[in-house]
C-alpha cells in the first residue's frame, strides 16, 4: 500500500477499534492511522466456533465468544464469531476492494457457504470499509449483479462501512 495514496484519519478515529475488526469505530481523539478494508464476518448468539471452523482451510484473523469482554469497550460481546480479511485495499481503493472480494468469494465459495450454514450462524457479512471524505456532497458504491449473486450464493450479506478521512496526506 502507498502509504502518499491513504487518506488522513480523522483525529477522531479511535486506532484501538482496529484490534477488534468486528466491531464498529468509536470516536475520540488521536492521529494515528488504521486501515481496514473488505471483512468477511460470520458470528451468532449461539454460535460454536470450533464447529463453524472444524475441517476448514480459511484462517480467521480475529475470534470472539459471547460473554468476553470486546478489546476496547470495556463491555462483554453479546455474541459469539469469526473475521476473515478479504482485501487488504486502502478505503479510497472500494474497486480493488471488490475485485480482491470476488477472488476470495470464487476461491472459496463452498467453504463460506458450509460456514454460514453452521447451526447458530446469525449474521454473515462482506464488510467493506470506505473512506468518507468531509466535502463530499455524495459517494456511492455498487456491487455488479455477478458479485451480489456470489454473495448471495454463499449465504453473505453486504455492507458498507464508511469512516471520517481527510484528503490531507501531509500526517505521519
Amino acid at each position: 500500500m502507498d502509504p502518499q495514496r491513504r487518506p488522513a484519519w480523522s483525529p477522531f478515529f479511535n486506532a484501538e477499534c482496529a484490534v477488534a475488526a468486528h466491531s464498529r469505530p468509536t470516536l475520540a481523539r488521536t492521529s494515528i492511522r488504521i486501515y481496514m478494508s473488505c471483512i468477511l464476518r460470520i458470528s451468532g448468539e449461539a454460535l460454536d466456533i470450533e464447529a463453524l471452523l472444524l475441517h476448514r482451510s480459511l484462517v480467521p484473523n480475529l475470534t470472539w465468544r459471547k460473554w468476553e469482554e470486546r478489546a476496547f469497550k470495556g463491555k462483554a460481546h453479546s455474541d459469539s464469531g469469526v473475521s476473515f480479511v478479504v482485501s487488504d485495499a486502502d478505503f479510497d481503493e472500494f474497486e480493488r476492494q471488490l475485485t480482491d472480494a470476488t477472488e476470495f468469494l470464487e476461491s472459496h465459495a463452498s467453504e463460506i457457504a458450509a460456514m454460514t450454514a453452521t447451526p447458530g450462524v446469525k449474521f454473515a457479512t462482506l464488510d467493506f470499509g470506505v473512506s468518507l471524505y468531509e466535502d463530499s456532497v455524495a459517494q456511492f458504491c455498487s456491487f455488479p449483479p455477478k458479485f451480489v449473486r456470489l454473495a448471495a450464493s454463499a449465504g453473505l450479506g453486504l455492507e458498507v462501512s464508511m469512516y471520517a478521512c481527510s484528503d490531507d496526506t501531509s500526517e505521519g
